[in-house]
């Protein structure tokens, strides 16, 4: 009688201990969907790396769960770094056959690091599209928070071939939030997707008119390229002497983009015609073409007296 007693407390202990050990490991973790016998993070993970039918399986599973998937979605937005200890805890359980009812329940079919949780999220929101939106103020405080701004702002700022949003314009405001975050490259993000959202220039022009001046250059060139379109065009009064400034700049991406963005204003941006006739002898290439084709967008008689060769970036 002892030994199957013996036997059953252990096998109870073992259950009981992996069963702490996934606490451990998915604190917070909230229910996961499943459709099919499968749990969301498998559809996702076929999203993620399998085959163009195995993705467009992934797609519709996600959208036939909807909305339930978003719990689940925030969370792996969440997952932190994996220390050592969790690591090696998150293999075994995987690893042990036994504890295969125990991987079903949860849904641990792989270990992965945090990368590929984040990954998740991002495809899942990215197919979920605008019935994702009710994320948003979740979104907006994760955003916030300087574990989990990279992430989110990817979320937040992806956009479909049309370039459209897939959470739509009302990302603006946490985009705003991303603007000022310590990474240079969700500043980035967040000035690309601004310049998408198209809404409410009266706030959004001025706070990328302030990333100009911003210490990296890859956003202060990402801001030059996002003071545009029909909805911000409304400030142009504003935001040519700025561009204007930025031909100045000690780096050749922002003078590039600058005069890019200066030609897509057209005659609007003739004051900035001597700033563009100095970038034409820049040593960058890329900036002397965005140069002379501002010229030509601005005022095509302005080309005839320069140098030919100087015009086609030579």
């Amino acid at each position: 009688m002892k030994q199957p007693l013996i036997i059953l407390v252990t096998v109870a202990s073992t259950i009981l201990a992996a069963l702490l050990f996934i606490g451990f490991l998915q604190p917070g973790r909230p229910l996961e969907p499943w459709y099919q016998g499968r749990p969301l993070r498998s559809w996702l993970d076929d999203i993620v790396f399998r085959s163009q039918a195995e993705r467009a399986r992934g797609e519709q599973a996600v959208l036939v769960i909807g909305t339930n998937a978003i719990p689940f979605l925030l969370w792996e937005l969440q997952v932190k770094k994996y220390s050592p200890l969790k690591k090696r805890l998150m293999d075994w359980v995987v690893r042990e056959r036994f504890l295969e009812p125990i991987r079903r329940a949860f849904g641990l079919w792989d270990a992965p690091d945090e990368k590929l949780h984040h990954e998740r999220a991002v495809s899942g929101f990215r197919v979920l599209g605008s019935n994702g939106r009710s994320a948003l103020p979740a979104l907006a405080k994760l955003a916030g928070r300087s574990d989990t701004a990279w992430q989110t702002t990817r979320v937040l700022a992806a956009y479909d071939n049309l370039g459209d949003l897939y959470l739509g314009s009302e990302v603006a405001a946490p985009l705003l939030l991303a603007l000022t975050n310590q990474n240079p490259e969700v500043r980035c993000l967040a000035a690309n997707g601004l310049n998408l959202a198209q809404t409410n220039a009266s706030v959004v022009v001025p706070a990328l008119l302030r990333a100009l001046r911003d210490p990296d250059p890859g956003v202060r060139a990402m801001a030059a390229m996002s003071l545009g379109g029909p909805a911000y065009k409304t400030e142009v009064v504003i935001i040519i002497p700025a561009l204007i400034a930025c031909l100045d700049d000690a780096d050749a991406r922002v003078r590039a983009r600058a005069a890019k963005r200066l030609g897509l204003f057209g005659g609007d941006a003739c004051a900035a015609l001597p700033g563009l006739f100095r970038v034409l002898t820049d040593a960058d290439g890329e900036a002397k073409t965005s140069a002379a084709q501002a010229i030509e967008q601005i005022d095509p008689g302005a080309v005839s007296g320069a140098n030919p060769r100087v015009l086609r970036g030579d």
